[in-house]
């Protein structure tokens, strides 16, 4: 039978599909490329509107190869000269820190009969915010581990250097303690002492907080009233900062194994010695005037859920990026629905753990960190 009419379609560039099966087909050429042109920076917008770590920390691009080698160096010494004394240079410890790319971090979904993301109706802006924001989870947490790890990261002496310092921990009892709130505000100004026995510059330091521990600091009203408007604002529920911190908060802060598989702390799980995880520990990759980096320890099976607070600058962490977001399109006719995908291909790692902290809502006197 011949095809002699033309079926309108929505969201053609002209409104029209000629051809047999055309209404079974998703519509070509300029039409895709236009909802890609759409949807790719709503999923970008979304993405780096619900990002926490990803919004403070530095960022390096690389054209090949699945890892990138950052240079350390050591502290410049300074000293008096007299006359007579000969200017003969120094020597100045160097080291390396490789990060590598964690893999593939991707989102997709399967669309039946696309016309209505291709018509621009509020459905290709729910897939887009949804997508966008899982992304942004999934990294967040990726960078919440690694201010996890570098914070483990043991000092090494005989060397003047910011990398040497090693990490900072802080362990408070919090939950359980007559006043709570004034516990974690105790237990932030711990942390800010710890960052400036280290000379961690004040600018841009970030303070992220589950949002349990975020809201308790604004039930104490006594220090709200003596600190306002230094720690922040009942009426609008912000906390602006404490100890030099920018008080944040968000819900991406590793609470279990599986968020800090591909960035563990080396670590004897059990007080036995017995291996508690299937997950193989992740090598330091970094060494400082010869002498590898070596880690504190703690059970990530049933501490990491402790962590209530992470601390940061931005470069003390680094995201290895080779792939941007992109996003593809592929039409499945066995299952008449297109998939939709949006990746990119990153790692994160750590390059000063000075500048780096996690608050511990435990008691230090049965602490849960192993020297």
């Amino acid at each position: 039978m011949a095809f002699d009419w033309t079926l309108n379609r929505t969201g053609t560039d002209t409104g029209a599909a000629a051809g047999v099966g055309a209404q079974y087909e998703l519509p070509e050429g300029a039409n895709v490329a236009r909802f890609k042109i759409l949807y790719g920076p709503e999923v970008l917008a979304n993405f780096k509107k619900n990002l926490v770590f990803g919004k403070a920390t530095k960022v390096k691009g690389i054209e090949e190869g699945k890892g990138y080698e950052f240079n350390l160096l050591a502290e410049v010494e300074a000293e008096y000269v007299y006359p007579g004394q000969q200017i003969t240079g120094q020597t100045v410890a160097r080291g390396t820190k490789q990060v590598f790319l964690d893999g593939i971090l991707a989102s997709s979904v399967a669309v039946h009969e696309l016309d209505e993301l291709l018509n621009h109706t509020d459905e290709r802006t729910r897939y887009a915010e949804s997508m966008g924001y899982k992304l942004a989870v999934k990294y967040d947490k990726a960078l919440a581990a690694e201010v996890i790890r570098a914070s483990m990261v043991k000092p090494i002496s005989g060397i003047d250097a910011s990398v040497a310092k090693g990490g900072n921990v802080v362990e408070r009892k919090i939950t359980g303690a007559s006043d709570e709130a004034l516990e974690l505000f105790q237990a932030i100004l711990d942390l800010g002492l710890a960052f400036d026995e280290k000379d961690v510059p004040k600018s841009q330091r970030t303070l992220v907080l589950k949002p349990k521990y975020y809201w308790l600091l604004l039930q104490n009203i006594d220090l709200i009233n003596s600190m306002h408007p230094g720690i922040g604002n009942i009426a609008t529920g912000d906390v602006l900062k404490i100890a030099g911190f920018t008080i944040v908060m968000s819900n991406n802060i590793p609470s279990n194994a599986t968020e800090v598989e591909k960035h563990e702390i080396q670590s004897v799980y059990q007080a036995d010695g017995t291996t508690a995880s299937s997950f193989n520990n992740i090598p330091t990759y970094g060494s400082i005037g010869g002498t590898n980096f070596s880690y504190k320890s703690f059970n990530k099976e049933t501490d990491v859920s402790k962590v209530i607070g992470l601390a940061f600058v931005p470069n003390a962490l680094v995201t290895l990026k080779r792939k941007g977001l992109t996003i593809d399109t592929q039409w499945k006719l066995d299952y008449l629905s297109t998939i939709i995908v949006a990746r990119m291909v990153v790692g994160h790692g750590w390059l000063n753990p000075a500048g780096c902290g996690i608050l511990i809502d435990n008691d230090p006197s049965s602490s849960v960190i192993v020297e």
